[in-house]
């Protein structure tokens, strides 16, 4: 089958890399080796081998295929050849110029080298008598082998009305066994039937039994439905009491709350009440000291108005009436009362 290769582009794709990409077609049964790429460029050959990057190289019919060489020196125009095997070398049209532009596809067929054996056949090529006489020996080889198996074939041939014989016995014997047989089926036969029946009644016991247990599964889901739903309904409920539960607690704690402060309220407006009383009670008793007492410090002012206030210590005994010795205490009261208020003062200053 004849190799070609289908040139997608041969092309620079840089001052130093040359890049050829195409498909392959006829690959069956070939091997590839590193490609490479014979250049002549300027009357001076050059080999390149292609760069490991696109390692490994072998080829799918039909699908892309890439190889790339570096090129050291200036383009110019070269000739260049692709060898990917012992038989196996293209010659490429020349590189375009112009880099990563496709160029027009063209198929290229390998140009095999001739084999020793089809070089021999063309410088000499075989007689015809050789090759018709080869032929006659080997139908005589077979002819030979044929005559070998003659004797075999012989004692074959004499067994054949042996064989014959212990065929018509074999038949004969098959007829009894098949006779036996029918007549054991005959016996058989009502055996036969009482277990067909058995079995039926077995068949129709086992339907049964399938029912109930059908009914039964079904009874059974049906059950689980249920429970299922009531365990529901128990979790709902449990679940309405709980919160019933904390609903009611934070009442009953909101509730001792607000009765904690009114009796907390209560006891302080009784407290106030009783503290209101008791100002009421020492005010009415003030007040009933204050007119008890009027009588005697209108006596006393009219004494400290009738004698004056510095003749009043000096008034003797025999002289002092009841109303001078009502103002003459008052007066010592007065000092104390001025004493002591001198002394606590002086006390809080000191502390």
């Amino acid at each position: 089958m004849t190799v070609e290769f289908e040139v997608e582009r041969f092309e620079w794709a840089a001052d130093d890399r040359l890049e050829l990409e195409g498909r392959w077609f006829g690959l069956r049964g070939r091997r590839f080796i590193r490609p490479t790429l014979d250049v002549e460029v300027d009357g001076e050959s050059r080999r390149l081998l292609a760069l490991m990057e696109h390692k490994p190289w072998a080829a799918t019919d039909g699908e892309d295929w890439l190889a790339a060489f570096a090129w050291e020196g200036d383009r110019g125009e070269i000739d260049a050849e692709l060898a990917v095997g012992p038989d196996l070398s293209f010659e490429l049209p020349r590189p375009d110029g112009r880099a990563r532009r496709k160029a027009s596809r063209k198929r290229l067929v390998a140009r095999e080298q001739p084999s020793p054996e089809d070089e021999v056949t063309r410088i000499r090529p075989p007689d015809k008598r050789i090759a018709d006489l080869e032929a006659q020996a080997a139908r005589v080889s077979e002819l030979q082998a044929q005559a070998a198996r003659v004797p075999e074939l012989q004692a074959q041939a004499a067994r054949v009305p042996l064989l014959e014989d212990e065929l018509a016995r074999l038949r004969a014997e098959l007829e009894a066994e098949r006779a036996a047989a029918t007549g054991a089926a005959d016996e058989l036969r009502p055996k036969l039937a009482e277990l067909q029946r058995r079995l039926d009644a077995a068949a129709s016991a086992r339907d049964g039994a399938r029912r109930q247990a059908d009914e039964a599964t079904r009874e059974r889901y049906e059950a689980q439905g249920a429970l299922a739903a009531a365990e529901r309904e128990l979790a709902r409920a449990v679940s309405e009491r709980d919160d019933l539960r904390t609903s009611t607690s934070a009442e009953r704690r909101e509730l001792r709350r607000e009765r904690d402060v009114a009796v907390t309220e209560r006891d302080a407006a009784v407290a106030r009440l009783e503290e209101i009383r008791r100002e009421r009670d020492q005010a009415r008793l003030a007040r009933d000291a204050t007119r008890a007492e009027r009588p005697q410090l209108e006596g006393v002012a009219e004494v400290v108005r009738r004698r004056g206030p510095r003749k009043l210590p000096w008034i003797g005994r025999a002289e002092r009436t009841g109303d001078d010795v009502l103002a003459l205490r008052f007066a010592a009261l007065v000092a104390l009362s001025v004493v002591c208020l001198l002394v606590a003062i002086w006390i809080l200053l000191a502390a």
